[in-house]
């Protein structure tokens, strides 16, 4: 992206450290939210969804993951 490995570093460091924010904010809720419940593996009955709105989203992404490991992959392409 910059050209360097220097800069690209730099950038994942500052993600890095992003992430580690957003964790720190939300992990208090998130702990409310999953230990009040019985976890049992079943997220359907944790979040209390319809199974198909989580087995849609699923074969979307799995059949999209499919189809683009499915496609010629060139070296010599420009992708930039």
């Amino acid at each position: 992206m910059f050209g360097e490995g220097k800069k690209d570093s730099i950038l994942a460091v500052f993600g890095m450290f992003l992430g580690i924010f957003i964790y720190a904010m939300t992990i208090s809720s998130i702990k409310r939210i999953f230990l009040s419940y019985e976890i049992t593996g079943n997220i359907k009955v944790l979040f209390k969804l319809n199974h198909w709105v989580i087995i849609l989203p699923e074969a979307t992404i799995f059949i999209s993951v499919i189809y683009l490991l499915n496609n010629p992959y060139s070296d010599s392409r420009n992708v930039f």
